[in-house]
């Protein structure tokens, strides 16, 4: 972590890149803007270089603007440009193009010693949307991940962490370059623990080995994870703040910010909301319709029940018309029945004298809570045998398990 005038700033401690000449001591870190030069090149270039990165990165800052790191192409000699912007009050460097696997994209970084690493800004979460904000190991092949080790400057939020824009662009191969995404915790993702937000899954099973196969195709897309956001626990559906037991709800920035987030995605929804350098969130949801487009017309229906009978003329007609034609096809006269009266009339004994909607009100929630009471069963068993007794779990969910 080092503080700069214009923010907080994360050095990734991958070296990228290496000068030709020693830059500073092995102590300090020094910020660099590192610009892609050629022979004529001069301070009214880096002007115009400047102000485009003023306008298009969050984390380039004019703290980064004393020292230019200069990238020539391979084999091109730009000592007068060097000796000219050296006059421009820059202190310059040379980037040794024998040290790097290719040209590195121009933009903020910190140099030490004749190391290049990249500038990664520190952003509070002052929201609490995160349960775990993250780093790429290797920033060139980001498979697997650390926990970013990082607090506000006073200590009341942890820190998230994020690259340049100018570090990445978007290509038909890799439409998601440099986007910055935030995933939730129930997404597995290699060499982070996931949680279920709950303290004893956490105290249980160590970081995953692998990512989920659905993040890794936001990472090959290029997508940049910053981190995991925070859910209700199991992916249930508590409800600030008395049914967060293990950990605290995050805050909605809507309103007075102290609304619910509302269900299980709240990090994510919480922290796309309320963060502008976030650009994804990844959240999930109980399968309804593969298109937003059509669901809006399904989700606006209004169900009739329990008559048959349909809400719309025209379509009852049809639903008549249609009746008729194979009670003539096959020869038989249709029977009306009413399962609501056959049941008022005859109830079954395990009714014990309710109706038929009483009976079947919870018909729905019934298979659910008994899936998602089996989908962990493992995790108890595991608990129970490690640590000689029952995993810990919310009240919420105890009762529905």
């Amino acid at each position: 972590m080092w503080a700069l005038s214009r923010g907080s700033y994360y050095v990734h401690p991958q070296e990228v890149g290496r000068l030709v000449e020693t830059a500073t001591g092995d102590e300090l870190w020094t910020p660099a803007v590192l610009l892609s030069v050629h022979a004529g090149f001069g301070p009214r270039d880096v002007e115009k270089a400047i102000n485009d990165f003023r306008q298009r990165d969050d984390v380039f800052s004019d703290d980064f603007i004393s020292t230019l790191v200069l990238q020539p192409r391979k084999g091109e000699d730009v000592s007068d440009v060097a000796a000219q912007l050296a006059q421009s009050s820059f202190t310059t460097y040379t980037n040794d193009l024998t040290h790097t696997l290719g040209l590195l994209p121009q933009g903020p970084y910190f140099i030490r010693g004749n190391s290049i690493h990249q500038a990664w800004k520190l952003y509070d979460d002052h929201l609490d949307a995160f349960v775990i904000p993250t780093i790429a190991d290797d920033v060139f092949n980001p498979t697997s991940f650390s926990v970013l080790q990082a607090v506000s400057q006073q200590g009341s939020f942890r820190s998230v962490a994020v690259p340049s824009r100018l570090y990445s662009s978007p290509s038909k191969e890799m439409p998601l370059a440099g986007a910055r995404i935030s995933i939730k915790d129930n997404f597995d993702l290699s060499g982070i623990r996931t949680t279920m937000m709950n303290r004893a899954y956490n105290e249980l099973y160590p970081a995953r080995t692998s990512s989920a196969d659905y993040v890794k195709k936001l990472i090959g897309l290029g997508a940049v994870i910053v981190g995991k956001t925070k859910m209700s626990a199991f992916a249930s559906a508590e409800e600030p703040t008395d049914q967060w037991i293990d950990y605290h709800c995050p805050f909605n920035p809507r309103g007075d910010k102290y609304q619910t987030p509302s269900c299980s995605s709240a990090g994510a929804g919480a922290s796309l909301a309320g963060y502008s350098w976030l650009d994804h969130s990844i959240g999930t949801d109980r399968t309804l319709h593969r298109s937003l487009k059509d669901a809006k017309h399904l989700t606006a229906a209004t169900l009739d029940v329990p008559d048959s009978s349909q809400a719309d003329a025209d379509q009852q007609a049809m639903t008549e018309s249609f009746i008729a034609i194979v009670e003539r096809f096959l020869g038989i006269e249709r029977t009306p029945v009413s399962i609501t009266n056959t049941w008022a009339s005859n109830p079954p004994d395990e009714a014990q004298g309710r109706s038929l909607q009483e009976f079947l009100e919870m018909s729905a929630v019934w298979p659910m809570y008994y899936d998602t009471y089996h989908t962990f069963d493992t995790f108890r068993a595991d608990y129970l045998a490690k640590f000689g007794k029952e995993a810990f779990v919310g009240p919420y969910m105890r009762k529905r398990w």
